[in-house]
């Protein structure tokens, strides 16, 4: 090799490899600062693409690390005997002065993982180079040994893509069930809000989304635990229409859109197949720090799944994908979905009443829609819908959700007005209303028939027996009694004698004032 072949290989592999010691350091402080970025920088980095070997300390020790502040870590260090090995606490203090901008630290995540690459190359490459001068070696499985090293360049320290525990680790997490609203929902449960053709699931949602901004009861009725932030991405109606409901579920709970300054409603939903939608979420999700994110409607944001529809094993890899999307921000998804049309009428729903393959396996927790009876066009604006909740957690429930909007030309335009009750009184309201009418409708026949009689006896202002009154009015004998007491009841008509052809005989006649 000439003397500049020998400088020009020197100079390339004398260099230090390359590295960025204040990305790494960004990283580690973001991850203290804002543990809400641990998941989705998990999903980019592994301690093996640290360069600087007390950032890998670092960084896998805030990997396992529930809650996370530089005391409860220096004791971690302290424990595993590691602390020397990760800088001390001076290296750590050092970071933790450090001015580091960590509003989006995946972008230092992101330059750290493209340098282990690079180090990765300059690894295999070196490789290459030994096996190319071993006079040795076989150059046909040197060849395929360097094949093998370019398609892993990570197999030398390979992150372990799937995590075991043994039944000790299991029985130590803590795993209890994180409810924002009291049996209705919980943080970390996958949620379906399904319904019917037409129940209201958007309105529902709605009103769930400022319960959770604002902690008053959802539909009036469920206790709120705690506030919780939320976004909502509508495909349906346009800004029009999430408006209209916004305002009227707000109004509700005696507030105005006005009062409300962050950022929530989106009025498209994200296409489920693509990557870079998904990606679009987690960068909204994780930014705001949103712990619940509304997709509204799932078929919106199937993109070309049509084909895919009825295959459980397709729609589950959309799912999952949106579900990981979710959860890796430290969100929990809230899909609004809807039913078969071929479902039993005015029956509670259950998650079988789901369309599409895999929704129904993949709910963790749902709020179902249904309607008691048919939505009647004489009394627009009122809707009778049943309520169905459960969730994997254990909870279950059904309830009689009755909702009020009236109408746009009623004084005050429309409303939101939900009402939950059990189901047995929900029974029993339905029961005395049937009842009512029922009473209502008897009353309506007995006047009926009692103008009738009046109308007949008219014609007799001297009297006339039952029988020839009773022809006269043409009321059927079974309702003629009833109808006749009333008027005698009321002093309308009274008894009397009545002479025809030299003779008497008890009548009745009307009372003339």
């Amino acid at each position: 090799m000439s003397r500049n072949g020998r400088r020009a290989r020197s100079e390339v592999f004398d260099q230090e490899p390359p590295n960025d010691r204040e990305a790494e350091r960004r990283v580690i402080k973001a991850l203290i600062c804002k543990p809400q970025w641990r998941d989705p920088i998990a999903g980019i980095l592994g301690p093996e693409h640290f360069h600087f070997h007390e950032n890998a300390i670092l960084y896998s020790h805030l990997l396992r690390m529930e809650q996370v502040d530089e005391c409860l870590l220096v004791a971690r260090l302290k424990e595993a005997g590691q602390l020397d090995a990760a800088g001390g606490v001076a290296h750590l203090a050092e970071i933790m002065r450090a001015t580091y901008d960590t509003i989006h630290p995946d972008g230092a995540a992101d330059i750290v993982r493209k340098l282990a690459f690079k180090r990765s190359l300059i690894h295999v490459g070196s490789e290459l180079v030994k096996a190319g001068y071993d006079p040795r070696g076989d150059p046909e499985e040197a060849h395929r040994q360097a094949i093998d090293l370019l398609g892993a360049p990570d197999r030398k320290n390979p992150k372990q893509r799937f995590q075991l525990l043994s039944p000790a680790e299991l029985d130590a997490l803590d795993c209890s069930a994180d409810y924002v609203v009291r049996d209705v929902l919980a943080k970390g449960a996958a949620t379906v809000l399904g319904g019917a053709f037409k129940c209201l699931k958007t309105s529902v949602g709605i009103d769930l989304l400022f319960s959770l901004a604002t902690q008053v009861p959802f539909l009036g009725h469920f206790e709120v635990l705690r506030p919780a932030r939320a976004v909502y991405f509508c495909g349906e109606g346009g800004w029009g229409f999430v408006q209209d409901v916004a305002r009227r579920v707000a109004a509700a709970k005696g507030l105005a859109l006005s009062d409300f300054t962050q950022k929530v409603f989106c009025n498209e939903i994200p296409n489920l197949d693509q990557a870079e939608h998904l990606d679009a979420l987690s960068q909204i999700l994780v930014g705001e720090a949103v712990e619940f994110c509304f997709l509204d409607p799932l078929f919106l944001g199937l993109g070309d799944a049509s084909a895919e529809a009825g295959n459980v094993y397709g729609m589950g890899r959309r799912l999952n994908a949106v579900n990981q999307a979710c959860l890796n921000a430290n969100s929990t998804p809230v899909i609004l979905h809807h039913f078969k049309r071929a479902r039993e009428a005015n029956s509670p729903a259950c998650l079988a009443d789901l369309s599409q393959a895999g929704v129904a396996e993949y709910s963790g927790t749902w709020l179902l829609l249904s309607r008691q009876r048919p939505y009647d066009e004489e009394r627009p604006g009122a809707h009778s819908l049943w309520l169905t909740l459960g969730s994997r957690l254990g909870h279950s429930s059904k309830w009689s959700l009755d909702v009020q909007e009236g109408t746009r030309d009623a004084p005050g335009g429309r409303y939101w007005q939900p009402q939950v009750t059990i189901p047995s009184e929900a029974r029993q309201k339905e029961a005395d209303a049937k009842e009512r009418q029922r009473d209502e409708q008897q009353q309506a026949a007995l006047d009926r028939n009692v103008e009738k009689i009046v109308r007949a006896m008219v014609h007799f202002p001297d009297g006339e027996s039952k029988t020839a009154i009773r022809d006269m009015a043409g009321v059927h004998p079974r309702h003629f009694g009833p109808a006749f007491s009333e008027l005698l009841r009321t002093g309308q008509a009274v008894a009397c004698r009545v002479r025809k052809e030299n003779r008497g005989f008890d009548g009745y006649k009307l009372v003339v004032e």
